[in-house]
């Protein structure tokens, strides 16, 4: 935080709170993944960043929905006897498809409906996928919403490896 506050030239008068909620949302991502997400703002952005516009950043260096989307439609469209693997899409892809059912459920729904089901799926998919790869173990829920200052914290200080 304080590399945000000298970068912006803000008052760290409210810094414990703020960092409070920085560490709360973005504890689930690696310390490498928020720190590259932070820069990028500093260099592109003239405005203090909002917690949601670092997440925003982590979830697009994965992928991004129009991707995923172009990628479900490519194996909808493949047709019944035609294999695919899952090695040909990403794999927030994949696990998109899964989420709707798998090929032949999504393959079911209009492209309206699809466009909108993925959209709607996507950041949750995204963020699972980031955390698979950037933890050892996946933090449960209820602890990252009471300790996920802590954890991240944790990561800043070394602590977690």
């Amino acid at each position: 935080m304080q590399y945000l506050y000298t970068a912006y030239s803000k008052d760290p008068s409210n810094g414990d709170a703020e960092t409070r909620i920085f560490y709360d949302i973005l504890g689930i991502y690696s310390l490498d993944q928020v720190e590259r997400a932070v820069r990028d703002h500093v260099a592109e952005s003239p405005f203090f960043p909002r917690v949601a516009d670092i997440k925003k950043r982590i979830q697009a260096t994965q992928v991004t929905v129009d991707v995923v989307l172009s990628e479900i439609r490519k194996v909808i469209s493949i047709p019944m006897g035609k294999s695919w693997s899952r090695k040909d899409i990403h794999p927030v892809s994949y696990n998109l498809l899964k989420e709707l059912g798998g090929k032949m459920s999504a393959g079911q729904i209009s492209n309206q409906e699809l466009e909108k089901k993925v959209k709607m799926k996507f950041n949750y998919v995204v963020d699972a996928e980031l955390t698979r790869l950037g933890m050892k173990e996946t933090p449960q829920v209820e602890s990252r919403r009471s300790g996920g200052s802590q954890q991240l914290g944790n990561l800043i200080n070394g602590v977690v490896k």
